[in-house]
């Protein structure tokens, strides 16, 4: 019997997940990509001579299928229970920021922290104030932005939305107005819960160290990756996906479809007969 095939969208860590773990279980599974490389944000791009990620990358300890997938690859991370600020024209000095492990850490991060200590409890409240909002206020906190939250407190200065801002931006590269407050307060609820370590990093880049390992494991699993296929849009036949449309106009069609590309891509694609098909997918236009 021929096994069922499927056609995954999107060669990013979530892509690649999923195929391999379908071409585990005997399906064809086709792989598409649009760059000339696999990994997406998970992963990184050579420029001049180096290679370059989009944001810095941490794994913290509540990223217990990530750290998975890292000790299959037999790799080792580093553990770091803080980490290091210089800011502009002030070096070699730096603030030192430790993870909320401990009653000493979270003083010292008061105390020693970026802002005076007033704004440092401002800015501490404030996250406590998000995680404290129950799971009824989901629908409202998926609609505002984080920064939007902050915002519209009575007892927020300037510095600590600022803060925030920058915090958001720098490790994720998102801006602050496109986390929505929904976000923001699971990842700081996750934080918190799993303190320590604090963060770990790879001994390499993520392109070399932790992407192109799975990429081997796909091949030899025999997926077929098709790198610079760009998908343009999803046909649809009496209510379900029957293909996938490529820049070229060709049309590819499987048992089953993976959508794997990141929302501000996957929307792009979105027709009337696919909200019609699933309502729920009108969720991916909220933050």
């Amino acid at each position: 019997m021929t096994p069922p095939s499927a056609l995954i969208v999107g060669g990013g860590l979530a892509g690649m997940v999923v195929a391999r773990e379908l071409a585990q279980r005997g399906w064809r599974v086709r792989l598409l990509e649009r760059a000339k490389r696999l990994g997406g944000k998970a992963g990184a791009e050579r420029k001049n001579g180096r290679m370059v990620e989009h944001g810095y990358h941490v794994f913290p300890q509540w990223y217990p299928n990530v750290r998975a997938i890292v000790n299959r690859l037999g790799v080792r991370l580093i553990d770091f229970d803080r980490y290091h600020f210089l800011l502009p024209g002030e070096y070699p000095r730096k603030i030192t920021v430790r993870g909320p492990s401990s009653l000493a850490a979270i003083w010292h991060n008061t105390v020693h922290g970026l802002l005076p200590w007033y704004h440092n409890i401002l800015f501490f409240y404030s996250v406590l104030d998000m995680m404290n909002r129950p799971l009824s206020a989901t629908k409202f906190l998926d609609r505002v932005s984080q920064i939007g939250l902050i915002r519209g407190k009575w007892y927020t200065s300037e510095s600590v939305a600022e803060l925030a801002q920058e915090n958001v931006l720098k490790a994720s590269a998102i801006p602050a107005y496109d986390l929505s407050a929904m976000t923001a307060k699971r990842i700081s609820s996750y934080w918190v819960r799993g303190a320590s370590p604090f963060l770990s990093v790879l001994p390499g880049d993520l392109q070399t160290v932790f992407i192109e390992p799975q990429v081997r494991e796909l091949e030899a699993l025999g997926v077929e990756i098709r790198y610079d296929c760009e998908v343009r849009g999803v046909v649809m036949h009496d209510g379900s996906v029957a293909a996938v449309t490529l820049r070229d106009g060709t049309e590819l069609a499987a048992d089953v479809y993976a959508l794997c590309t990141p929302f501000e891509v996957t929307r792009t694609w979105l027709q009337d007969s696919l909200y019609t098909a699933d309502p729920e997918l009108g969720n991916l236009h909220f933050l």
